[in-house]
């Protein structure tokens, strides 16, 4: 019976490679459990190495792990051959990987039948290698044969794991010492949850905050976060695309990125970022934000005329008719410097000659607020005050209002007899009187006068000439009486008989149509 001894080892894809604690040392003599394959040529590859201490060590990256063994006594000194395997440090689910499967002859000699055995494979499907790998009763093997003495042969095989149980590869040569390597099947994953402001003034930033996280068991690598925002809307710091590298994410790590954004118009905005990493990707919700800004208006309402040195009251409603919220707003009146404020509404402040300011605060949409003034003039002329209704965040509102002011004629008709009572057959005098005591001039003031049966007219003397028709007196128009002005007629008459008279007086003018009347009782005496 041939004699052949056997070793086996074992490896798992895991995020950090462990060598377990394999199978103890086991050698096999005279033993037929399985007929050793017939020689034959040698087809895996072959590397020459530099042989020089019965030693090797297979060449990996940061990113593989590797365990080798000693066979059959576990120390290179007294052993044949050296076995190492090379796997992946991680293996993600649904990916294909590589193994490598390097046997050295660590003797001085060439060793002969050379076999390399698979005797199990678990989580490793559609297993592939090259060379191929012929089968057996007991699982797959690769006849080596012929191994010269420093030389290494190379298996690669791949496969892809199809769930999250570790990877098994057990494999043996011609010894029974027993190498395990356990590496964890991993899985990364992406989630990305975008949020906005809600609502926002058109004139205020907009808060977009992404958090991206790895909630799966691997290391999610070359993360980059995207959001193309909707149009209108941009960027402080320019632009409307996000493309954030994020880097690598591990298992439970996520990142939080904060950006600003302004709008150039009312409406709504959302948009959907996504996140995506080698292998994995991820979407958020597309949160909406509403701008909304203030919209002034303002309206005004004064009286079309006021006498001189009455006061006017110019009124103004200011209004915001938007959703959005006008903040510290402000109406200014400006009116002519030689109108007289009288008063201002609650709030309002005369900042300078001319101007009177008013603070309304905040302004929500559709609120409105009243303010006014109260002026006066002095002198004829229109007073127009105009008003400008400002806030933040909105477009300023203006609008005017004008009075006219004007005078009006007050005229004062006076009589009086100089001389009272009076003997029959002397003479009176009467003053007659006229005053503008109003702001405007009058014109075409005319002045009658009627004496008493008892009476005769003898003389007048005055403003204008005198003209008498029996008892009727006709004083010559005045063309202007302005305002202050006066203006006076003495007419003298004689008493013709005894008794209780009236001189009576008549005024019409260009304001003054109906007659203004004055009367003066003269006693007459024998």
């Amino acid at each position: 019976m041939q004699k052949f001894l056997k070793a086996t080892f074992l490896t798992c894809a895991a995020t950090a490679a462990m060598i377990a604690g394999c199978a103890s040392q086991q050698t096999t003599a005279d033993s037929t459990s399985q007929p050793a394959p017939e020689p034959r040529e040698p087809q895996a590859q072959v590397t020459r190495t530099s042989y020089s201490g019965y030693s090797y060590q297979p060449q990996i990256t940061a990113e593989q792990n590797t365990v080798g063994l000693a066979f059959p006594t576990g120390d290179e000194a007294s052993s044949a051959l050296l076995l190492h395997t090379v796997m992946p440090r991680q293996i993600n689910r649904g990916s294909r990987f590589e193994t490598e499967y390097h046997v050295t002859n660590i003797t001085s000699g060439t060793l002969q039948n050379v076999v390399l055995h698979l005797d199990n494979i678990e989580n490793s499907a559609e297993f592939q290698s090259s060379p191929a790998a012929a089968e057996g009763p007991n699982g797959l093997f690769w006849p080596i044969g012929n191994l010269p003495a420093g030389e290494t042969r190379i298996v690669r095989a791949s496969a892809i794991a199809s769930d999250l149980r570790e990877v098994t590869q057990c494999a043996s040569v011609s010894y029974n010492n027993i190498l395990c390597l356990v590496a964890q099947v991993v899985e990364p994953d992406l989630i990305l949850a975008k949020r906005a402001t809600n609502r926002a003034l058109l004139c205020d930033p907009v808060e977009l905050v992404y958090t991206v996280r790895n909630p799966g068991t691997g290391t999610a690598t070359n993360v980059r976060l995207s959001d193309q925002l909707p149009a209108g809307l941009r960027l402080t710091s320019g632009g409307s695309t996000v493309n954030q590298v994020i880097g690598n994410l591990g298992p439970g790590e996520e990142r939080v990125v904060t950006l600003y954004a302004n709008a150039t118009r009312v409406g709504e905005y959302s948009s959907m970022a996504s996140a995506n990493g080698d292998g994995v990707e991820a979407e958020s919700s597309a949160p909406n934000t509403v701008i909304v800004a203030p919209e002034l208006s303002i309206e005004s309402q004064c009286q079309e005329r006021q006498f001189l040195q009455r006061p006017a009251t110019f009124t103004f409603t200011a209004t915001n008719s938007g959703e959005g919220e006008a903040r510290n707003a402000v109406v200014t009146l400006r009116f002519p410097q030689a109108a007289q404020l009288e008063s201002a509404s609650q709030g309002g402040v005369q900042q300078e000659p001319g101007v009177v300011r008013f603070a309304l605060g905040n302004l929500q949409g559709g609120e409105s607020r009243n303010v006014s003034i109260r002026l006066r003039s002095s002198e004829a002329r229109t007073v127009n005050v105009s008003a400008q209704f400002e806030s933040e965040c909105a477009e300023p509102a203006r609008t005017a209002c004008s009075t006219v002011f004007e005078g009006i004629p007050a005229i004062l008709l006076e009589v009086v007899d100089e001389v009272d009572p009076v003997e029959v057959g002397t003479t009176t005098t009467y003053l007659i009187r006229v005053t503008n005591q109003g702001t405007a001039p009058d014109r075409n003031v005319r002045v009658t006068a009627t004496l008493p049966d008892e009476q005769r007219y003898v003389s007048a003397t005055g403003a204008t000439n005198v003209t008498a028709d029996g008892q009727n007196l006709t004083f010559a128009p005045i063309g202007v009486l302005r305002p202050g002005q006066v203006v006076e007629w003495r007419a003298t008459v004689r008493a013709v008989d005894e008794g209780r008279t009236l001189f009576a007086v008549s005024l019409v003018s260009e304001e003054f149509t109906r007659q203004i009347q004055e009367t003066e009782s003269t006693n007459l005496y024998r």
